[in-house]
């Protein structure tokens, strides 16, 4: 693709790098979910994000907090990049 600046790529494309890259694609609804929730946005969850984030798309399995546990069933991110989501080691 011959581009120099963002806006040479064009906006559908843009637009599908939420959908298209696993990255973009767990942050945005782990964070769409989170965001949805009654209470206020810690730092912790934060870092929660960027691992699940990171880890999500290559992982066979991960053991989590229950919170982002339900939020990446909620949006069946394990069913997507088949990946075992567990809220104890002990499932194992």
């Amino acid at each position: 693709m011959d581009w120099s600046t963002v806006s040479d790529i064009g906006s559908s494309l843009v637009r599908s790098f939420t959908v298209d890259v696993p990255v973009f694609h767990v942050e945005r609804e782990l964070v769409v979910r989170l965001e949805d929730q009654a209470r206020p946005i810690a730092e912790n969850d934060l870092r929660d994000v960027m691992a699940f984030t990171t880890v999500l798309p290559i992982a066979d399995v991960i053991v989590a907090e229950k919170p982002f546990v339900n939020l990446a069933r909620q949006a069946k991110l394990g069913e997507t990049y088949g990946t075992e989501l567990m809220t104890s080691i002990l499932d194992l």
